[in-house]
């Protein structure tokens, strides 16, 4: 298997180990970077034509794109790349739609998860059926579960806003050396651990 792709988060970072394992794990190859080649984007764009999957935070590929040449579309430089997706922040429709139009060839996925919940916990896959006009979390991975909940943790009803709770077989049991914090953000809701993510959203 040829699939490759770049580490770029650091260790200490959960999806660092989605970025090395799940590679590994279908037989393909990790490109490991130090942290002024991920930073220095004219090398970077050399490096995404190469590869054929890539995930990365959103802020990065804001500074990526703007050194990719306008004629790479045209020249096929990436049409090796399957798969490009963004996840750690706010993904935002317009850099979902440039990620489109540059990589024709690659499903463009958003990711969201966090440390507490053991990295990942929903998926998205961006359609090339129509322009992405909201940002999309997506569904739940397998096991996962999530609710939304007003500040004085009442599930909200569809279309109502409240925070991103988290549960699945994951979540963490607490911070080393910090035992007042999980009080605050992991507790059990309706006899299951959760993960008070922080961020709001709406279920569409």
């Amino acid at each position: 298997v040829d699939d490759c792709g770049p580490r770029a988060s650091r260790f200490c970072i959960g999806v660092s180990l989605l970025e090395i394992r799940c590679p590994r794990a279908a037989g393909g190859r990790v490109l490991l970077l130090a942290r002024n080649q991920v930073l220095d984007f004219q090398r970077m764009v050399q490096v995404v034509r190469q590869v054929t999957i890539i995930h990365a935070s959103p802020s990065w590929w804001r500074r990526l794109l703007p050194f990719v040449p306008a004629t790479s579309v045209d020249k096929g430089e990436f049409k090796d790349l399957r798969h490009a997706s963004a996840g750690g922040d706010t993904v935002s429709p317009d850099l979902l739609e440039a990620m489109k139009g540059l990589f024709r060839n690659a499903e463009i996925f958003v990711i969201y998860g966090c440390t507490e919940i053991s990295c990942m916990a929903v998926t998205h896959l961006v359609s090339r059926d129509c322009q992405i006009r909201k940002t999309w979390l997506g569904k739940p991975f397998r096991h996962v579960q999530l609710r939304l909940y007003d500040q004085n943790q009442r599930q909200v009803n569809d279309g109502l806003e409240g925070e991103i709770d988290i549960a699945g077989p994951g979540v963490t049991t607490g911070y080393l050396n910090l035992p007042e914090l999980p009080a605050e953000q992991c507790g059990p809701i309706a006899g299951r651990p959760f993960h008070r993510a922080g961020p709001w959203g709406r279920r569409g």
